[in-house]
């Protein structure tokens, strides 16, 4: 029978592997192709949709692992890299994606090299993908650490 004690760690690395990954599917593969096959106006916008839906499911499920963890381990140690994942996420969905969107908005024919907020709109751009590096990187690296916890040395001689 499955014991969720018994196995949250290898469910909370399955989970946090599956957001990263999605992450990187989405930011790293789907974005470039999108850009290069459609125009710069409409690639935006479905990209904004799905970083919009990618985030908000990442969000529950960062969550969940974190509440999981600490429930079952009792420190708030082990889930530094989550906690801060978790947080530039946050600042990601709800502090720079609408500011990115309200100024994207302001051009209803899209936003191009020559508009006023177009300086404004790249920096904010570039700070919202490595914010996005980061929460993979720190994902992966939470990843790895649990997993290397799990193995058990080797002692020469027994």
């Amino acid at each position: 029978m499955f014991n969720l004690r018994n196995h949250y760690k290898a469910l909370s690395v399955i989970i946090c592997l599956v957001v990263a990954a999605a992450f990187i599917a989405v930011g790293y593969m789907v974005a470039p192709v999108l850009f290069s096959e459609l125009a710069q106006k409409q690639a935006g916008q479905i990209m904004a949709v799905l970083f919009n839906k990618l985030s908000l499911l990442a969000l529950i499920l960062l969550m969940v692992v974190i509440a999981v963890t600490v429930y079952f381990e009792r420190q708030l140690n082990t889930i530094k890299s989550l906690v801060l994942s978790l947080g530039l996420l946050v600042s990601l969905k709800f502090w720079i994606s609408p500011w990115m969107a309200e100024i994207k908005a302001s051009y209803p024919e899209g936003l191009n090299y020559g508009a006023a907020d177009w300086n404004l709109f790249a920096s904010l751009h570039g700070v919202y993908q490595l914010l996005y590096l980061i929460i993979v990187l720190l994902l992966f690296y939470w990843c790895i650490k649990v997993m290397l916890r799990r193995v058990e040395p080797v002692v020469a001689g027994c």
